[in-house]
């Protein structure tokens, strides 16, 4: 249930960090008194790195050679799922007694309009339900982009063959519509066309024309302490200074000539960085360049300097390992496996060379701390020492300065500014200054809370302030402590020799024992226990936040225990009773028979509606039984909606208003889709394994073939493909059959 870091489990502690491998053959010992400033001065390497260029590659030798495909018989539905949807309709419009909880679907965006589904299509309205766009758009922009962190002020939407952007009022930004559109973090727009991907900016000028294979963008902004936009749109090329070192944002188109031949374009697309082609054997794959700090990327396993266009290292046989992304520390590891500490220009943090070296932000999230500290594992002994080497940890802070020396078998962060050493079957705790923070050993420390540790030695269980060692509690009888939120307000589910309890704030005991389980979230506002594991009767209680047990009526009669019980909320509780009989108890108090199969029960987020779920034995021979669990669905009545057959079904989507269905994995047939709200199936069950791909799209499979269409059922890739999947911008539809590869614009344009 929680995590420990036990003196009695090393194996699970070494999870922590990575640890170095102690081998005979690391025979380089190096003196901590070495003139050497940079890693190329002290390995001999080429002062100061090298020039990142890349020729512009030559012609790719990928075959575009198209497969034969094996066509297959059709798959016909199943006549039960079929049935069971059918019948199911009418209860999903059945009146209720009781007013709806759940909000119609929509996507909210920045000034409070809203992107809303009818009939299949989306429209914009605002928040007092008045339409500014009527239901039209087959396609909106998933999530607004993977692109445009601030895009929620508008979205891309297509209609028909068209496609823009529109703004948070409904207004179009672009004067021309595109078979795509795509908006940046620089205020720009990727554009989509029949003849191939470009860039315009906000007032339609071409920035570059639309004839290259595909465009994505990168920039590293999130590592900025200052966020360099000006409230209102696009980056804003603002001088920040990080780590020392002044600079302006960095924004980059990447250009695709090919799938896998690219180069960078800067923001003001003036300059250009071709990225190089990768090869395992024949095959080429693309590179994946990527912003590890500010002003730094890594391209395969190389660290680039964006400003200075150099190369870390360019000697073969050396790897580069990015250690702290924002403190700009890197681990350079040399070819016999030893490793270096550096900071990303190549200056030494220390000469010392380490068989591992694992990051560790004391202080992570914040970005004013000066001195984050770097685990490092089995530093090599000195010269002349005649100690062979051994695998041990310790922590050095960016300066090299060791906090906490090589002793430790294994060396862990336990929360903010607190580091525990493992070693001979005891825990010390340390600040990230390297002072001790407890005058004595731990055999078993458990992190809880805010900041709280649970330690336990041989004068019994603390709990003690993870900032400064200082004992809050003296003495607890808990093994394992667990901070859970029970109606707003932190309690503590505590374990120990005779079960669990809760605790509240000030760690007094508010239940009034132990028991086998205490479930870490509320049901229906109680907390519901476990009093025995064993198979009987009455082994589960709910009690009140203040140790008060609570009663429900069934029937007339008062019950303080029963064999099973589950009240997710105020709208419908089940029970089953210690005589076996189970019961739904309605919102009024009013009870009617239940099904004593029921194991757990959940909102579905969509008027009265829940989610059951009940355990079915299956022989497996020999004696074993697997339990197999079956999703149905019933209202606040108490009245079965979906009978409990199918392997799933999920909530309704806030977004799309649809809940997605598993009939029968195992079958050849597995009966998989969307039930809409009003208990329709989408695409009413013509298509096999429909997958959601956002924005009102869905892949759709028929005749073992796959296609896309839109949720109104409009097709856009033809089904006739073995694979479809987004491309790495999220926006471009790859279709693959065999070893040809064609792509789609989300509104069905084929791209060259």
């Amino acid at each position: 249930m929680r995590m420990v870091f036990s003196c009695r489990d090393a194996v699970a502690a070494s999870l922590f960090l990575l640890i170095g491998m102690t081998t005979a053959s690391c025979s380089r010992k190096l003196s901590q008194q070495t003139t050497a400033k940079t890693i190329h001065q002290l390995l001999g390497l080429d002062a100061g790195g090298c020039q990142f260029t890349s020729p512009k590659p030559k012609s790719s030798a990928v075959s575009d050679e198209q497969m034969p495909a094996v066509e297959q018989g059709p798959v016909t539905p199943d006549s039960v799922l079929e049935k069971i949807l059918r019948e199911a309709k009418p209860r999903f419009l059945q009146p209720s007694r009781y007013a709806d909880r759940f909000t119609v679907p929509g996507i909210v965006l920045a000034n409070g309009n809203t992107l809303y589904i009818e009939n299949n299509r989306y429209g914009l309205k605002k928040s007092d339900g008045t339409v500014i766009l009527a239901p039209m758009f087959d396609y909106i922009t998933p999530a607004f982009t993977y692109a445009a962190p601030d895009s929620a002020k508008g979205f891309a939407a297509c209609v028909g063959t068209g496609c823009n952007y529109y703004d948070a009022d409904g207004k179009k930004v672009l004067a021309t519509d595109y078979a795509g559109v795509l908006p940046t973090a620089a205020g720009t727009f990727i554009i989509y066309t029949q003849e191939g991907v470009g860039i315009v900016d906000a007032a339609g000028r071409t920035l570059v024309a639309p004839s290259f294979y595909d465009i994505t963008t990168l920039d590293d902004s999130r590592y900025r302490p200052v966020i360099g936009r000006d409230g209102q749109g696009p980056l804003v090329p603002t001088a920040v200074n990080v780590n020392g070192e002044t600079y302006k944002s960095h924004f980059f188109y990447r250009v695709y000539t090919h799938a896998y031949r690219s180069f960078l374009l800067s923001g003001d697309v003036s300059d250009t960085l071709w990225l190089p082609e990768s090869k395992y054997g024949h095959e080429l794959f693309d590179v994946h360049p990527h912003f590890v700090s500010a002003g730094h990327l890594m391209i395969d396993d190389m660290l680039v300097n964006v400003k200075t266009r150099r190369k870390l290292i360019c000697e073969p046989g050396y790897e580069v390992r990015v250690v702290n992304e924002v403190r700009q520390l890197a681990s350079v590891v040399a070819p016999d496996g030893l490793e270096y500490l550096v900071h990303f220009d190549g200056t030494l943090v220390t000469p010392q060379a380490f068989y591992n070296i694992a990051g560790v932000d004391m202080y992570e999230g914040n970005e004013a701390s000066p001195n984050p500290v770097s685990v490092v594992s089995g530093a090599m002994p000195a010269p002349g020492s005649g100690i062979d080497p051994v695998t041990l940890d310790g922590a050095i802070d960016r300066n090299g300065q060791w906090v906490i020396p090589p002793e430790y078998s294994v060396v862990s962060i336990m929360g903010p500014g607190v580091l525990a050493g493992y070693s001979g079957g005891t825990i010390d705790l340390f600040d990230a200054a390297g002072n001790k923070l407890t005058a004595f050993k731990y055999t078993e420390i458990s992190p809880f809370g805010d900041g709280l540790l649970l330690v336990a030695g041989e004068g019994g269980a603390d709990v003690v302030r993870a900032s400064s060692g200082e004992k809050l509690q003296h003495d607890l009888p808990y093994s394992k402590i667990e901070a859970v939120d029970f109606n707003g307000v932190t309690y503590y589910i505590a374990e120990g020799p005779e079960g669990e309890t809760v605790l509240n704030e000030t760690f007094t005991p508010v239940l009034p024992g132990f028991y086998a389980a205490v479930f870490e979230t509320l049901h229906n506002g109680a907390i519901k226990v476990l009093t025995s594991y064993e198979e009987r009767s009455g082994r589960y209680r709910l009690y009140e936040c203040n140790g008060k047990v609570r009663k429900i009526k069934v029937q007339g009669r008062e019950y303080d225990s029963f064999s099973w019980i589950a009240s997710p909320d105020a709208g419908l509780t089940h029970v089953v009773l210690n005589d076996g009989t189970a019961w739904f108890v309605l919102s009024d108090g009013n009870s009617v028979p239940g099904d004593a199969r029921i194991r757990t029960m959940a909102p579905a987020n969509y008027r009265n509606l829940y989610i059951t779920s009940i355990a079915i034995p299956e022989d497996l021979g020999g004696g074993e039984t697997f339990l197999r669990i079956k999703y149905g669905m019933v209202n606040t009545e108490g009245q079965t909606v979906i009978p409990p057959t199918f392997d799933k079904i999920e909530p309704f989507s806030a977004e799309t208003g649809l809940a997605y269905f598993l009939y029968n994995e195992f079958s050849d047939y597995a009966g998989s889709g969307y039930i809409t709200h009003g208990g329709d199936v989408l695409f009413d069950m013509q298509y096999m394994y429909p997958t959601d791909l956002e924005g009102g799209l869905f892949r759709v499979w028929k005749n073992h073939r796959c296609g896309v269409v839109t949720r109104s059922n409009k097709v856009i890739v033809p089904i006739v493909y073995d694979e479809i999947e987004h491309n790495d911008s999220f926006f471009l539809l790859e279709a693959k059959r065999g070893k040809t590869i064609d792509r789609y614009t989300p509104q069905g344009t084929k791209i060259k």
